[in-house]
């Protein structure tokens, strides 16, 4: 089961596929961007990127554009790794080139890449995310994250950064083995709720229904944040997204969802 995400940027419609920490980015021209020639809405850009979370990097896996020349290279994987980088919270890009590809090698170039590593068939290049990670922090005024317990109970992330809710996730579970990419998801399963407070409002993710004390934490959190309030739920059963929304009505319309 993947999560499905439509944005778009200056050129592209881009729809965003989420299977785990691959994520499938695939680009078509929006309709300013056609002329009378461009009648097929095929895509003409794709890219898949994978996420390491413990090492909090992106790599670059894959990247082709059906018409070159353009830029919609450029322009799908600016917005696919600003995405992971909002999303994940990932301090460092990665990516391999063949010798032979020049074009791609001139791309990851004017993009700030590095070239890191020689092999006998191409380089590694390399690019730090981290002033994209701090604006990003920057614009959005986190006050206080961490998670509400079962009982209701709510425990700070001291001095947090984004990505600090996995980190932690793991450490508390890190005695039942879990693989550190699912650690997170694991600690949602087992009724906790990832919850953050900012100045745009009260934000948590969930996986299964908050009990009675959770709920009247809930409360209290919206009500000592500035009222504006946002969830996202997972399926218990694959860790994907379910479902989303911005209002205490359709959170409660959610509940019945869960387990």
């Amino acid at each position: 089961m993947r999560e499905s995400i439509e944005e778009s940027t200056e050129r592209l419609d881009i729809s965003v596929e989420v299977s785990g920490d691959r994520l499938f980015f695939t680009g078509k021209l929006n309709k300013k961007s056609k002329t009378w020639i461009d009648v097929s809405n095929d895509p003409i850009v794709e890219g898949t990127l994978d996420v390491d979370r413990k090492n909090n990097l992106v790599y670059l896996n894959r990247l082709d554009a059906w018409v070159s020349g353009k830029g919609y290279g450029p322009e799908l994987l600016k917005y696919a790794i600003q995405y992971v980088v909002e999303k994940y919270g990932v301090i460092k890009a990665q990516g391999y080139i063949e010798s032979s590809n020049s074009a791609s090698q001139s791309m990851l170039q004017k993009m700030g890449f590095k070239r890191m590593k020689e092999t006998d068939d191409g380089a590694y290049w390399e690019k730090s995310l981290k002033e994209s990670n701090e604006s990003i922090k920057e614009a959005t005024i986190v006050t206080e994250a961490g998670w509400i317990h079962p009982d209701g109970k709510f425990e700070e992330i001291p001095n947090y950064t984004m990505g600090d809710h996995d980190r932690d996730a793991y450490k508390k579970l890190i005695q039942s083995s879990v693989d550190y990419r699912e650690a997170y998801t694991e600690y949602l399963k087992l009724g906790h709720i990832r919850c953050i407070q900012s100045h745009r409002g009260f934000n948590i993710e969930l996986i299964k229904k908050p009990t009675e004390s959770q709920m009247r934490t809930i409360r209290q959190m919206i009500k000592e944040g500035n009222g504006e309030f946002f969830y996202s739920a997972r399926s218990m059963k694959t860790g994907q997204y379910q479902g989303d929304g911005s209002t205490w009505k359709d959170f409660i319309k959610e509940l019945p969802k869960m387990p």
